[in-house]
């Protein structure tokens, strides 16, 4: 072997994820200028459209990234998923990773691993290296591995690290308010990238920025001039600010590459891509007027809830507008409403309803045949095709493009993974699926919510850059590809169980050679693998998180 094959061996790797990032807004700035960095590194590399899992939601997404499996695999198609025949909704969580992850594959194999800001990596465990969890984790509560990481970060900001933005929050209708608080929470990330790609050991770093994510949901009215929310010269104003937050993102992309460019390759990916969010459906309903789903009577438990929690929202809600509550009060009020907040689920009848959705996050409807009402796997088919079949004529005679999905997992022992049944998108992801709601319309041509006009799509991207990564041009990657690919990048063999496969085509002729792709079979998980649960506390707390982000 060659010391030019010698050296390859020994190359990092880094992962840039940018939450929702599309081609879609990228390609028009690169081309007015504003992203010079991510064009020489598109010019230079390997790109294309990365397609996401169905339905396209960070959740499944980001955990097919790390894995290497799908959905129907994994049984994760969403942030959400059911624990049992209660239909409860419960949070995924780093069960749902550990023991399978290429940071835990490259831990077994003795290679250093950082992680940062990746969604749902919480409670933060053990690796070979260093651990910072992102969405659904509680900055005063254990995010980091090791712990002393927490206090390391603190005293290199001057303050508490800050994960999440809740910019589904009503204040944040002050959109300048949004700006500034999203440009001194990335001020803050980036200090923290700086500091452990320089300070600490690693062989695969990772970290996911979740600012682009927020940017588009919120403010897709304003840069989409056909989006009906737009407001004209306003938006205009808010769209430069937009544009400007890119070129800041793209400035950091080129520090980050002039840190590591000598002796590192890079792939910038994100879990999905994004467009406009201008219409909802009321899933349940339908459900309900087609006779598969009954509710509970008024004055039962979950009817007693919905009244307290409307009372206490409409007071909070009058304190707020006369400066009323005292800040610890009010976070104190916000955690009380989340816990008070009703599951779905709560609300359907599970002795009389068929099928329903218990409440998953709104991009998509999972609708689930009740175990209760229906054992046999034969009958629950014909009862998932005859509402698929009866939804789509609904949606054609209305002009409504549905697309469902059966799942796979219709063949497994239902009472342990408790998948949806059928994956529902309307409008290739543009609809808001709505469960909560009954009343009036079934189907409405208008946005969901005035902070969150932007919804997810099917494609998001791929880049890749660095000594080894030659420049092509990819027609499609799928998510599941990138776990077999940095292994295959960190000299690790393959996991038969991964959906995915190596993009062999995006590197230099000399890294390919003596360098075959290994297989190896399927590695049960271990007792050591298995993390704790989370505590109801903060199920709820991130329960509220995914309402603060208007995803519930």
């Amino acid at each position: 072997m060659d010391s030019m094959a010698n050296e390859s061996r020994k190359r990092r790797v880094l992962v840039i994820g940018l939450d929702g990032a599309t081609f879609e807004i990228l390609t028009p700035l690169i081309e007015r200028g504003f992203l010079p960095n991510l064009k020489k590194f598109i010019e230079n590399g390997a790109s294309g459209p990365l397609e996401s899992t169905i339905p396209p939601i960070s959740g499944p997404a980001w955990l097919a990234m790390a894995t290497g499996m799908s959905p129907d695999k994994s049984g994760v198609y969403d942030f959400l998923i059911c624990q049992n025949e209660s239909y409860h909704l419960k949070s995924i969580g780093s069960t749902n990773f550990a023991g399978h992850s290429v940071w835990d594959i490259l831990t077994r194999g003795g290679k250093n691993v950082g992680i940062l800001n990746f969604p749902l990596l919480r409670p933060p465990y053990k690796i070979n290296g260093f651990m910072v969890s992102g969405l659904g984790a509680v900055p005063g509560e254990e995010f980091t591995f090791p712990k002393n990481l927490k206090e390391e970060l603190k005293k290199l900001l001057g303050e508490q690290y800050e994960i999440l933005l809740p910019y589904g929050d009503p204040h944040y209708n002050d959109v300048g308010l949004f700006f500034k608080d999203l440009n001194k929470l990335f001020n803050k990330q980036y200090q923290a990238i700086e500091f452990l790609l320089q300070k600490k050991e690693w062989n695969l770093f990772w970290v996911v920025l979740l600012q682009t994510d927020w940017l588009q949901h919120l403010l897709w009215r304003h840069i989409d001039a056909n989006h009906p929310l737009n407001e004209g010269k306003k938006s205009l104003k808010y769209l430069e600010k937009f544009n400007e937050f890119w070129a800041q993102i793209d400035k950091t992309l080129g520090s980050i590459y002039e840190m590591v460019r000598k002796d590192t390759n890079i792939l910038i990916v994100s879990d999905h891509g994004f467009g406009p969010c201008d219409q909802v459906f009321k899933l349940n309903a339908w459900l309900e007027r087609e006779g598969y789903l009954f509710r509970k009577k008024k004055g039962t438990n979950i009817q007693i809830k919905n009244m307290v929690f409307s009372f206490l929202q409409k007071v909070a809600l009058k304190c707020s507008k006369i400066n009323f509550i005292p800040s610890a009060f009010y976070k104190w009020g916000r955690r009380s409403l989340g816990s008070l907040t009703p599951g779905v689920w709560e609300g359907i009848d599970l002795e009389r309803s068929l099928a329903f959705d218990p409440g998953h996050t709104m991009p998509f409807g999972g609708i689930y045949i009740n175990n209760r009402m229906v054992d046999d796997p034969s009958e629950r088919q014909k009862i998932a095709r005859e509402i698929q079949e009866k939804l789509q004529d609904w949606g054609n005679q209305q002009s409504v493009e549905i697309q469902i999905w059966p799942t796979n997992q219709i063949h497994h022992n239902r009472r342990v993974l408790n998948c949806p049944d059928l994956i529902v998108g309307i409008g290739k992801w543009r609809c808001a699926i709505l469960k909560d709601k009954f009343d009036g319309e079934l189907f409405e041509n208008r946005a969901y919510s005035p902070r969150h006009t932007g919804s997810h799509r099917l494609e998001g991207i791929f880049i890749g850059c660095g000594p080894d990564i030659k420049a092509i041009k990819l027609n499609k990657v799928k998510i599941f590809d990138i776990a077999p690919t940095l292994l295959f990048m960190s000299d690790e063999a393959i996991p038969s169980e991964m959906d995915g496969r190596v993009l062999t085509e995006i590197f230099e002729k000399n890294y390919l050679e003596n360098r075959p792709v290994r297989i190896k079979e399927k590695r049960e998980r271990s007792d050591q693998d298995s993390q704790t649960g989370l505590s109801d506390e903060e199920e709820r707390s991130f329960i509220k998180q995914l309402k603060d982000l208007g995803y519930l």
